[in-house]
């Protein structure tokens, strides 16, 4: 478990740079019928930390999977290989 939370520590504040990159372009306010207007998105950061500090881990990296999809962001290399591996690790 100590593994899967170190690694979700990693990835957590990439993604959420890429997801305030995307709000940024929009300048912080999306239109209505905009994928970026979802709740939890800006500091999902957040609610993942919350999630890991009550150790549901699977919910961690479903949030961070949630983000993901939703803002259409692109993924380094290195941490697509993080969430390959929290999730083998917990499945």
């Amino acid at each position: 478990m100590e593994r899967v939370i170190k690694l979700i520590n990693e990835a957590t504040p990439e993604i959420q740079k890429l997801v305030d990159m995307e709000f940024a372009k929009v300048g912080g306010n999306p239109h209505p019928d905009s994928p970026l207007n979802q709740v939890n998105l800006l500091g999902g950061d957040r609610i993942v930390q919350d999630y890991v500090d009550h150790g549901e881990v699977g919910l961690a990296l479903d949030h961070l999977n949630y983000m993901i999809d939703e803002t259409g962001i692109k993924l380094a290399p290195n941490i697509r290989a993080i969430l390959a591996e929290i999730s083998s690790v917990i499945s």
